[in-house]
């Protein structure tokens, strides 16, 4: 099943893939607070932002820092002021 997720870029070029939903206005909502947690730390993503991607890509993704380059990506990014 296609769907959404929220995708973070990790400054050393790793990345997170979770929060799979079929709705993208969830998705988008997701982005929003996972942007707001990390605002106020010290360590920061370089970018967070929602990809299309299918449901058993993101259930099979690495809990945390991937480097595989073939996992889902999106030019729709939503940078971290």
């Amino acid at each position: 099943m296609w769907g959404w997720a929220v995708r973070r870029e990790w400054r050393d070029g790793r990345h997170d893939l979770f929060g799979f939903t079929a709705d993208r206005h969830t998705a988008d909502r997701a982005v929003a607070r996972d942007q707001g947690f990390w605002r106020v730390g010290p360590v920061r993503p370089a970018a967070v932002y929602v990809v299309a991607a299918d449901a058993s890509a993101v259930i099979g993704h690495p809990v945390s820092g991937c480097g595989n380059s073939s996992c889902p990506d999106s030019p729709e990014r939503g940078e971290l002021r």
